[in-house]
């Protein structure tokens, strides 16, 4: 067992411990346990009042939540609509921030801000923490939810996805590390046509994609297939009708016909499973936990394989950049329904402010002391060997133990306990990566939610369709040009962009940049 994996130095929460307070006894006056009803659907371990976080929870804080959806309910979207017709709301609502911002929107949530004052962690947290403001804010100005961050407060964007090689086939063909887009093209060609995996075929595929796209190639010449920052940063581009665009497709298009793009990029299912455990895959783009776990996993069916991750080459600009990076929030939250009764409302409140505390978010990331982990003599945690031993990894076994995104603080170290050195190795690299060209997911007020409802969704597929079609040499980019940019046109994209705009500067406002 490698050390980096059982000792995490470090309990983080740097900024949280400035900030936040932790909790103490239980939140209500009677002393008895209190049950709150709650809406939480989960595709990887259903609710479970029992499990060891939860069950832990309840012993501190004296609340119970009890989940009104069957623990076999996987379909979010469905289940939320159910329970949306029910007559009564539970008393807490966990889901997307999306979704909760429009029940807020159709005051299906109370205002959360009116109650700071018995709920001093909330209020540090969005004090701390402006993307939350943006997100969980709606038109009247309140505070109706609380957004889950991926990661500690001073940690804005993190590494989740980021190029990886087979370093072994550079080493027997004795080549470099690719470092421009030029470099990353004679590697792939030499990948393709100089034999690498050794059984005398040319039927090594250089790069694959599990996203079915292209799309991470374009990052290498500073655009996108849809919306992407300015170059400044203060503005939106929609980088499918840009310059850069174009001239990204017609150079991918010959690096298609020449082979070195998987021919079956757009249809092929489980592409990293099938082409490393062939040994015909030579480079992709993907998730460091995930991809890093490849060379463990398939030791006995590949000899010597060795799947690294290694930086981007530079852009067309000699930029070091990366489109795809996890940012401060992941998306869920929860909040407390309209329906929930008026005396169980404080009681609720402080409840999702316990999750807030450093305590609560200590165990959200990390269970329960003495059962999950120790605590070592220098302050550092360190996991169960039953959390280490655990067949799904560590991240199987915190969500076995109740981890679930909801209206916490995020703590990468427990996150990162769960790569293995390779993972770890491409996380730290990608960290260093100073320029990131994400777009964060905006916020539109109810008319642009409606024009945004109206075309994204047609133009997305356009752009797709003739991304695709262009890319295996069924058209010709330049003398089809001035058709797709005038279809998108037609389509509302001068809409699309204004509403994009507006919507992105009005974040920039929210957040003080």
């Amino acid at each position: 067992m490698k050390k980096r994996e059982k000792i995490i130095s470090g309990i983080l929460l740097a900024v949280m411990s400035a900030t936040m307070l932790s909790s103490c006894g239980s939140l209500h006056k009677s002393g008895d346990v209190k049950e709150l009803s709650l809406y939480a659907v989960s595709q990887d371990v259903a609710y479970d009042q029992n499990l060891p976080i939860w069950k832990k929870a309840e012993e501190l804080t004296g609340i119970r939540l009890i989940n009104t959806v069957s623990s076999s309910v996987t379909d979010e979207n469905s289940a939320f609509g159910t329970m949306l017709l029910s007559k009564k709301l539970p008393d807490i609502i966990r889901s997307k921030n999306r979704k909760l911002r429009d029940m807020a929107k159709d005051d299906g949530l109370i205002a959360l801000d009116e109650y700071f004052d018995i709920a001093p962690n909330l209020k540090a947290f969005f004090e701390a923490c402006p993307d939350a403001v943006d997100v969980a804010t709606v038109n009247d100005g309140h505070i109706y939810f609380v957004p889950g961050t991926t990661t500690d407060l001073d940690k804005q964007d993190t590494p989740s996805t980021g190029f990886f090689i087979r370093k072994d086939w550079l080493e027997k063909l004795n080549l470099d590390i690719p470092t421009t887009i030029e470099e990353l093209h004679n590697v792939l060609y030499a990948f393709k046509t100089q034999d690498p995996n050794g059984n005398g075929t040319a039927d090594e595929i250089p790069f694959f994609q599990r996203e079915k796209s292209i799309n991470v190639l374009l990052n290498l010449y500073c655009t996108s297939k849809g919306f992407m920052k300015s170059e400044d940063g203060k503005d939106v581009v929609f980088g499918g009708t840009t310059d850069n665009y174009r001239k990204a497709i017609k150079e991918y298009s010959k690096w298609y016909k020449e082979g070195l793009i998987d021919n079956e990029i757009y249809t092929r299912n489980q592409a990293r499973e099938q082409l490393l455990g062939q040994n015909v895959g030579g480079c992709t783009a993907d998730w460091f936990s995930s991809t890093g776990k490849f060379n463990d996993s398939y030791a006995d069916m590949v000899e010597g394989l060795d799947f690294s991750p290694i930086l981007p080459p530079q852009n067309i600009n000699g930029e070091i950049t990366w489109p795809d990076t996890r940012g401060a929030l992941h998306g869920m939250g929860w909040g407390i329904s309209k329906d929930c009764n008026k005396d169980d409302i404080e009681d609720a409140v402080k409840y999702l402010d316990f999750w807030m505390s450093e305590e609560g978010c200590k165990l959200m990331a990390y269970g329960v002391e003495g059962i999950s982990y120790t605590i070592g003599s220098d302050g550092s945690i360190i996991w169960s060997d039953e959390a280490l031993a655990y067949a799904d990894g560590l991240p199987g076994y915190r969500r076995s133990i109740g981890f679930m995104e909801t209206g916490t603080v995020g703590i990468m170290e427990a996150e990162k306990a769960g790569m293995n050195e390779t993972a770890l190795e491409g996380y730290d690299m990608y960290e260093s990566i100073v320029k990131n060209t994400k777009l964060p997911d905006l916020n539109y007020t109810d008319e642009e939610q409606e024009i945004y409802n109206k075309y994204y969704n047609d133009i997305n597929t356009y752009v797709g369709e003739q991304q695709q079609k262009w890319i295996m040499g069924k058209g010709d980019i330049d003398s089809e040009w001035d058709s797709y940019i005038s279809t998108l046109n037609s389509m509302g994209l001068d809409e699309l962009k204004k509403i994009t705009h507006d919507a992105y500067v009005r974040r920039l406002k929210n957040i003080g940049k």
